[in-house]
């Protein structure tokens, strides 16, 4: 699939099904596990950055749990499309156009969430980089890809190879 002159990624053609409600909070519930087993404290008092936020179904279903979440999304129909969506009275919920290397905040995070985003990246090394700046001392990154095959796959048409692998999750 050619990618060139896109606005938007793939999955968000209009003729895409959306995320189904179940699937998002079942995935939401994996990372609430994890959080629950890896901090100290209330998960309602953690700070949460979800990385490629896409339309932000997940970060919206997280705002349920944390004290705050912000979504970054480079594509800007997705971005709007979260923005506009949003309910009015979800008040700990954000969302900035922006990708995780260019996103300005002096505020870290407790936890960040990458939800298959790594194998759409150009530069994976940069945005980790970036990525580990924004985390709070004793935070963790709950990082996710497709499938084993993801390191390989074509996407943004170019090959890229990593060098490394990554746990499911990464401690400051």
């Amino acid at each position: 699939m050619n990618f060139k002159g896109r606005k938007f990624p793939y999955y968000f053609e209009k003729d895409m099904i959306a995320i189904s409600k179940e699937v998002v909070r079942s995935g939401v519930q994996e990372i609430l596990k994890v959080g629950e087993s890896y901090f100290d404290k209330p998960l309602k008092t953690l700070k949460v950055l979800d990385t490629g936020s896409g339309r932000g179904e997940y970060s919206l279903e997280m705002s349920k749990y944390f004290k705050k979440v912000i979504g970054v999304e480079p594509f800007e129909d997705a971005y709007s499309f979260a923005v506009k969506n949003i309910p009015k009275k979800i008040k700990n919920l954000s969302f900035y156009y922006s990708n995780l290397e260019n996103f300005s905040s002096k505020e870290k995070f407790d936890l960040i969430v990458i939800l298959t985003v790594f194998e759409h990246l150009q530069n994976p090394q940069k945005t980790f980089n970036r990525a580990l700046s924004l985390l709070k001392k004793d935070g963790i990154i709950y990082l996710t890809a497709p499938n084993k095959y993801w390191l390989f796959e074509q996407h943004m048409d170019s090959h890229f190879y990593l060098g490394y692998r990554f746990p499911l999750l990464i401690s400051t």
